[in-house]
């Protein structure tokens, strides 16, 4: 008889091993498999079951285990995963789903959470956020997101003071632009009518009727005087204002060891210059002279 076969005392012909036993060749008699060892489809052999399988007294071969069980190597059976942790794809071990992840009783593995949700690690649900916080999918934690007129400080929402305003979700109030105002809380600025302005950061009330066209001496706008100037021949604002932003003139009277200078069609001039020094090649500056003189004119 063959391997995995067997004939008594006055067989005929050979009869298959029964399952979870084995035999050689020319066998008389099964042997049974040892523990909880199976033997293999030909009944040649035995061996024992792998982690992640178990074969029970009857069995003839070795099964899986079922979803959220394990077991170790020659189990007769597999053990149940311990609260909310669940078994790895091959069933040989157990493990908790991290944070931002959940598995429910009947799951078979860890889901991420949805977004606007979060968990911590062994979750078996996720929880919503809260109020007006936000979460991607997957996470651990909320983002909190203040409401548009506030503005995150530390852990809480702070509502913006007048004449600044905030979209939602900010972490910071921004400034209302000239001729715009704001109560305290606002998600924008309104624009004063027309005709007329207002400063920068200015709460309600604040606009007032804009200066007609001219700008005649004495003109107050904003709470300040204004004049009108000829920038192209003021030696003091010459080719627009100093103090502007952007400034876009020149004091032509502070230009270092100048002598002699003037403002000719807003373009500073400069005629003469301390000794040792001479006017530059522009003709709006005093460098030092090279022949220790001034030059002359």
């Amino acid at each position: 008889c063959a391997p995995g076969t067997y004939s008594g005392a006055g067989a005929t012909s050979c009869s298959s091993c029964p399952a979870n036993t084995f035999s050689a060749a020319g066998a008389r008699s099964c042997t049974a498999c040892a523990g909880t060892s199976t033997s293999n489809p030909v009944r040649n052999s035995c061996a024992t079951c792998v982690p992640g399988t178990y074969s029970g007294a009857d069995a003839a071969s070795c099964s899986s285990c079922p979803a959220n069980t394990f077991s170790g190597a020659g189990a007769s059976s597999c053990t149940a995963c311990a609260g909310t942790s669940t078994s790895n794809p091959v069933r040989n071990s157990c493990g908790t789903c991290q944070a931002g992840t959940y598995s429910g009783a009947d799951a078979t593995s860890c889901s991420p959470c949805p977004a606007n949700t979060f968990s911590s690690a062994g979750a078996s649900s996720c929880t919503a956020c809260a109020g007006s916080s936000t979460s991607d999918a997957g996470s651990s934690s909320c983002t909190q997101h203040c409401a548009a007129g506030n503005y995150m400080s530390g852990n809480s929402c702070v509502s913006c003071p007048a004449g600044t305003y905030a979209p939602a979700g900010s972490t910071s109030c921004q400034d209302c632009p000239e001729d715009t105002y704001s109560a305290a809380g606002a998600a924008v600025c309104t624009s004063c009518n027309a005709g007329s302005g207002c400063e920068r950061r200015s709460p309600p009330g604040q606009c007032k009727p804009k200066p007609p066209q001219g700008c005649p001496a004495g003109q107050s706008l904003y709470g300040h005087t204004f004049e009108c100037i000829d920038t192209r021949n003021s030696l003091e604002s010459c080719g627009g204002c100093v103090g502007g932003t952007p400034s876009t003139g020149q004091d032509c009277s502070a230009i270092n060891n100048a002598d002699a200078v003037s403002c000719t069609n807003g373009r500073c001039v400069v005629t003469k210059c301390h000794e040792n020094f001479a006017v530059s090649a522009a003709g709006d500056s005093c460098v030092v002279s090279l022949r220790g003189h001034r030059r002359r004119h």
